[in-house]
């Protein structure tokens, strides 16, 4: 998934926030975004939106600097303009973020033998 463009994250275009952490020289070391990401026709368009570019300089990482960017973007999303849930995704490889889930059905009881539509 690509970022969504400056003028959506600056909420220009479109709602949305970016918030960076900067260290003492003004440094980034830290960011976090979150947009609305529904055509604005859609029925649920502001009931859901994008959450993510969690990145962290590699010699700041376990500072959980992504963590509080990343609670405050969806606080200011829902606060701001509206937004009751959150989508995201995780890039293949990004340890910290993966999380394995394994689901396990009959699929004589599962409608049509399929766990998704």
């Amino acid at each position: 998934m690509l970022p969504p463009a400056l003028a959506v994250l600056t909420g220009r275009d479109e709602q949305g926030v970016c918030l960076i952490a900067r260290d003492g020289v003004g440094r980034v070391v830290s960011c976090a975004g979150a947009a609305a990401f529904m055509r604005p026709e859609h029925a649920q368009a502001r009931s859901e939106c994008w959450w993510g570019m969690l990145a962290t300089d590699p010699g700041r990482r376990g500072a959980r600097l992504s963590l509080l960017l990343g609670a405050r973007a969806i606080l200011i999303m829902r606060g701001r303009y509206g937004f009751g849930g959150v989508t995201t995704g995780v890039a293949p490889g990004s340890a910290p973020s993966e999380e394995t889930i394994l689901s396990a059905a009959d699929p004589t009881l599962v409608a049509g033998g399929r766990m998704t539509k």
